[in-house]
């Protein structure tokens, strides 16, 4: 098969370069993740079960290294706190997502 600039223009061509750009990734030996290329051709990374520190250590290495900026957003609900980590960006003519979500700290139980 050979690979030419209308070919990635195709859904099809848009997932393999989404597939070229994971390589180069991988071989880069970045903290490891979950990878998915979804029919729009953005390369998803997702990184499991990693706690705060090392998320955030994670996240700053994938930032550092995609160029993109590390954005961080924090929610609760009655059992736990948590943040959620991602970095956007575009390598070698791909998006890519990179995303974390972790668990900060269980909120203590209110006793009456």
């Amino acid at each position: 098969m050979s690979h030419d600039a209308s070919f990635e223009r195709t859904q099809a061509g848009g997932q393999f370069a989404a597939a070229l750009a994971l390589a180069h990734i991988v071989e880069i030996k970045l903290p490891a993740a979950e990878w998915m290329i979804p029919e729009s051709g953005r390369l998803c990374g997702h990184l499991k079960r990693v706690v705060d520190l090392d998320a955030r250590i994670a996240m700053r290495q994938y930032a550092t290294f995609l160029g993109g900026r590390l954005r961080a957003s924090q929610g609760r609900n009655s059992h736990t706190e948590w943040v959620h980590l991602s970095v956007d960006a575009t390598y070698r003519g791909v998006p890519v997502t990179v995303w974390t979500h972790v668990d900060v700290r269980p909120v203590a139980e209110v006793r009456s």
